[in-house]
């Protein structure tokens, strides 16, 4: 004859004469004396001891029946990809509103005083903080941010002289456009306002300001 588990009530379950009572949460198990769970002592009654790598599933997820046949024995990570799967399904559910709400609330006033805060306390001292160092192009002492320093973002530690000339050198930072007198095209630094492609096209567009008094220059 198979011992059942007894209900006693819905914190309180009761097998093979001992007592085994449920936390406070819906997701806790029933504990007995020295810490044993009453679903792995059910399993043990019946079937020995449980492997290594192995631990015990309540097959409808329902920790309150404990009896033999809503158990089921199952591989750690089998049993941990199981429960690994419910969470993901239940995280991709709240994902939509979440994502909504964690808008709302980054752009509220608590929000902005909260990343305010984090600023203050993380970044803004590596922010302000300046290292001294020597430029690679013309030998001149200079200074830089030390957060930059720290990322390894600067990869060449010139001045902002040569900085800018390197930029011309190379060309990373141009962009083709278009001249507003002849319509040629040409090629400048994009962070430059330049609208006409020669001297003589410049010199074109500040005698058609004057005469029409736009002060474009």
């Amino acid at each position: 004859m198979k011992i059942r588990v007894i209900v006693l009530s819905d914190t309180v379950q009761e097998f093979n004469g001992i007592r085994y009572y449920k936390g406070n949460t819906p997701k806790d198990k029933y504990f007995g004396r020295h810490g044993k769970r009453l679903h792995r002592v059910v399993w043990e009654y019946h079937y020995g001891q449980i492997p290594e790598d192995c631990e015990i599933h309540h097959k409808n997820n329902d920790r309150s029946k404990n009896n033999i046949e809503d158990l089921e024995c199952l591989l750690e990570s089998a049993h941990a990809r199981l429960h690994g799967l419910e969470h993901v399904d239940h995280l991709r559910s709240m994902q939509p509103k979440a994502i909504v709400e964690a808008a709302k609330w980054h752009k509220s006033a608590e929000g902005r005083a909260w990343h305010r805060q984090q600023y203050e306390k993380h970044q803004r001292a590596r922010a302000t903080e300046k290292i001294s160092f020597i430029c690679e192009n013309c030998q001149k002492p200079c200074t830089a941010s030390k957060k930059l320093a720290e990322n390894g973002r600067r990869k060449y530690w010139l001045c902002p002289t040569c900085k800018s000339i390197r930029r011309v050198e190379t060309g990373i930072y141009n962009e083709t456009r278009k001249c507003i007198v002849c319509s040629s095209a040409f090629i400048t630094i994009r962070s430059r306002k330049t609208k006409t492609c020669s001297g003589k096209c410049s010199s074109i567009l500040r005698g058609m300001a004057k005469k029409s008094k736009l002060g474009v220059l």
